[in-house]
């Protein structure tokens, strides 16, 4: 009888939409990224750039969010004169006791709808994260800088003018 009381006195799980935006920003060969999202502090955002041509990863860093959700990154791109695409990532497996609690080990309370969710495989498990994209543009042809933001798909074309 005991048994059940306790049962029914845990808190059922809810469901979570999670926010991950970013501002990117480029000043000649520096990469500058503020972002702002809803996770808790000490969450912890994977960042990765990679070559546009030939996918070859050159940069794989973490942060940590802030008290207010914010986050905030930057590093000098390997070639100015290569494209990039930055991924910035909220990845389950990464996080701390805290933020698994409230997301899931394995992000299954991650809302459908939450902008830039993905479910990907790693270890033969079934994660859901959320991953959002830039791209770096090159410098050169008039470009000496730029700023975007973070979308839920890669952007497919450089600057228009």
């Amino acid at each position: 009888m005991l048994l059940l009381v306790l049962v029914g006195c845990v808190k059922p799980k809810v469901e979570q939409t999670v926010k991950l935006d970013g501002a990117v920003k480029t000043i000649g060969d520096l990469v500058v990224l503020n972002g702002n999202s809803n996770l808790p502090k000490g969450t912890v955002v994977q960042i990765v750039m990679k070559e546009i041509e030939g996918d070859t990863q050159v940069l794989k860093e973490k942060v940590k969010v802030e008290e207010d959700g914010s986050y905030s990154w930057s590093a000098k791109r390997p070639e100015p004169a290569k494209e990039y695409e930055l991924n910035v990532m909220f990845l389950p497996e990464l996080q701390p006791k805290q933020v698994k609690e409230k997301y899931g080990e394995k992000g299954e309370l991650i809302k459908r709808g939450s902008p830039g969710r993905v479910e990907y495989q790693t270890d033969g498990q079934t994660y859901v994260g959320i991953k959002m994209y830039d791209r770096i543009f090159k410098i050169g042809d008039g470009i000496a800088g730029q700023q975007t933001m973070l979308v839920k798909t890669l952007p497919s074309l450089g600057p228009s003018y």
